[in-house]
Order: C-alpha cells, then sequence, then structure tokens
C-alpha cells in the first residue's frame, strides 16, 4: 500500500467518525459531553480539510475544495 493509498483510508475513516461524533452529539444526555464531541467532529473536520491540500500538492494543483 502506497503513502496516498494510506492517507486516502485515513481520511475515510475520519470522515465516517465524525459523522459518529454528530450523531452521538445529536443525542447527548449534557451539553458538556455535547460540546466535546463537536470539538472531535471539528478537528477531524480540519483533518479531512488537511489531508484535500496534501492530496492537492501531490495531484500538483492548488486546492480541490
Amino acid at each position: 500500500m502506497n503513502e496516498a493509498d494510506m492517507l486516502f483510508d485515513a481520511a475515510e475513516f475520519e470522515k465516517m467518525t465524525a459523522a459518529t461524533f454528530a450523531r452521538l452529539a445529536a443525542d447527548a444526555g449534557s451539553e458538556d459531553l455535547r460540546q466535546k464531541l463537536l470539538q472531535h467532529q471539528s478537528t477531524i473536520q480540519q483533518h479531512q480539510r488537511q489531508f484535500a491540500d496534501l492530496m492537492a500538492q501531490k495531484a500538483g494543483q492548488r486546492n480541490p475544495v
């Protein structure tokens, strides 16, 4: 498996994880838990943007997003 494949797999995993955190936050029983879950989701979305930038650099583009 090459580096691009590993990065893509990691990004896909993070995308699924972010969606899970969003669903859990919607059902959270406490505001503190909801905020923590939303913070994790935000961090994952930041990682996804960084991944898109990295893939664009590898492809010789500026920014596909």
